[in-house]
């Protein structure tokens, strides 16, 4: 994938989760050699913008509830969740 600079080479496995669905695209999850591979697909990704791809970590499943609930908070206190290298950061709303 050039956007990415990604190569066979750098996947070490790769499949598809969940059920044949024609109706469906599946998510594929894919693990790579690297972790410096990792890290720079997850900072060229802005690059795929209207490609119809979309790049995401894989988090635990207590990671993925507690950014759920950050989420759920963004209108509170929390202008923005993401993570990063699975970890959870936000930015809290600042009241002038």
């Amino acid at each position: 994938m050039p956007d990415l600079d990604i190569y066979e080479g750098d996947i070490d496995i790769a499949h598809r989760l969940g059920k044949a669905d024609r109706a469906n695209r599946r998510p594929i999850i894919v693990k790579l050699k690297s972790r410096m591979t990792k890290i720079r697909i997850m900072r060229r990704k802005k690059t795929l913008k209207g490609k119809n791809i979309y790049i995401n970590e894989d988090p635990t499943r207590e990671n993925q509830e507690v950014f759920i609930c950050m989420r759920k908070k963004k209108e509170e206190s929390v202008s923005s969740a993401w993570t990063q290298d699975g970890v959870i950061k936000h930015r809290h709303v600042t009241f002038i």
